[in-house]
């Protein structure tokens, strides 16, 4: 299905459920994986396990957080992007695009629009699973290299992405 998305931020009010829905989607679809033996249960149980603990970097430590979603013509929230800023880097806590409009293009116009609004020439850091090579193909073309860190959300390997300065 083709539409167009505008970005707007995000309204906790009014937001939160959909985009809550779209994300848990996003993980039941890409994140399953027979070669790392992880099931659609994993999934479900980390992702139950990992909206109630604490994150990889304190909110409370950031300087802002940067929500964005993009809506299309119609109101439907097609995707989400969330930046937490630090003093000396931004952290890209999540990007997510409704698995009805992938390969679209929006994933790419959601993170240039966080690059756009956080013009501040700090570096990035996010972390991204392992094996999702949509998401580290877009990460790529943006310039953003593996550190060679690596952790896991459950059982579900992620590895650690920078980009020194955008410019």
């Amino acid at each position: 299905m083709r539409c167009s998305m505008i970005i707007r931020s995000f309204q906790k009010e009014s937001d939160y459920q959909c985009v809550r829905e779209m994300v848990y989607e996003c993980w039941m679809r890409h994140y399953p994986s027979a070669e790392y033996g992880i099931t659609r249960n994993d999934v479900h149980i980390t992702y139950q396990v990992m909206s109630t603990s604490p994150r990889r970097y304190d909110p409370s430590q950031a300087i802002s957080c940067n929500r964005f979603v993009g809506v299309s013509d119609l109101g439907q929230i097609l995707g989400y992007v969330a930046v937490m800023e630090f003093t000396t880097t931004n952290y890209l806590q999540s990007l997510y695009v409704s698995n009805d409009f992938i390969d679209q293009g929006f994933g790419r116009r959601l993170l240039e629009h966080a690059f756009y609004t956080l013009n501040n020439k700090k570096s990035w850091s996010l972390g991204v699973v392992k094996y999702n090579k949509r998401a580290i193909h877009l990460y790529e073309s943006f310039g953003f290299v593996a550190s060679g860190l690596e952790y896991f959300m459950g059982n579900i390997p992620v590895q650690e992405m920078f980009l020194l300065k955008k410019n």
